[in-house]
């Protein structure tokens, strides 16, 4: 079938193709062909000049644009064989963000049997993608809980925009981080962890039920080790003194009753 070329309708002297080449007519009254570039989410993109200024356009965009109709203004253009690079109007689509991010689902091995989430080892990895950009929603032990984390941000995405469902990305990644030094959260098997290493060496790595507990270890590790206290641990002793002074007096309680030898 012969290639098929068509004007962009925002810069006269550039046309695309059916098979997604670019060629200029600004010093070749015959078209020059461009070189593509892929940009760092896969995709081909090509550089503009006009009137003085340079613009950067997604090719499969200009190729559904110039050759798929779309009587429904779809926001989106969907690869129809996963491949980012395959630009040709046979392999394109346009489609509405659900649309897309089910194909994208469907088509992966990976895929559980929920949408948004992916397998991944003994945990469920629920992710939402949006104009080929991917957003981490976390794993999780349970495909259920992942599937609802997903299900929620879909929601949030269509009914308030992408800001907010980045509101709630972060909502989400910020429950399992800590702002204490040497905690961390172990979201595979629901735990917090205490780590201290000091000189090379690792003096502490336990887990523990909640996060106060991590972060109080780490604190009599340092204690232990004469190391000075880091800024976020003196916020928690501050904030939680009395809580503290407890945790530190059942330490000396057990040390009496079960002496190190």
């Amino acid at each position: 079938m012969k290639e098929k070329w068509e004007q962009l309708k925002d810069f006269k002297d550039y046309q695309i193709s059916d098979l997604g080449r670019v060629r200029s007519f600004k010093s070749n009254k015959k078209g020059r062909l461009l070189k593509l570039i892929v940009d760092n989410r896969g995709y081909y993109v090509i550089n503009f000049c006009e009137d003085g200024a340079m613009f950067q356009k997604l090719v499969h965009i200009l190729v559904a644009e110039a050759f798929i109709p779309n009587p429904d203004n779809l926001p989106m253009v969907n690869h129809k064989d996963l491949i980012k690079l395959n630009n040709k109007k046979e392999n394109l689509e346009w489609c509405n963000n659900r649309q897309n991010v089910s194909h994208y689902y469907e088509n992966i091995e990976t895929a559980s049997k929920y949408l948004g989430v992916s397998i991944e080892g003994n945990s469920f990895r629920a992710q939402i993608k949006v104009e080929g950009e991917r957003y981490c929603l976390g794993s999780y032990k349970v495909e259920k809980e992942a599937a609802k984390i997903y299900k929620k941000a879909l929601n949030i995405l269509e009914t308030k925009g992408l800001d907010k469902m980045i509101e709630y990305q972060k909502q989400i990644k910020n429950k399992f981080t800590s702002k204490y030094k040497g905690v961390s959260y172990d979201k595979s098997r629901e735990k917090w962890i205490g780590s201290v290493f000091y000189k090379g060496k690792r003096e502490l790595g336990k887990r523990f039920n909640t996060e106060n507990e991590a972060v109080e270890s780490v604190i009599a590790k340092y204690d232990e080790l004469g190391i000075p206290y880091h800024y976020s641990h003196i916020e928690y002793i501050d904030r939680n003194l009395s809580s503290y002074i407890e945790y530190l007096t059942q330490r000396e309680l057990l040390k009496m009753k079960f002496p190190l030898s």
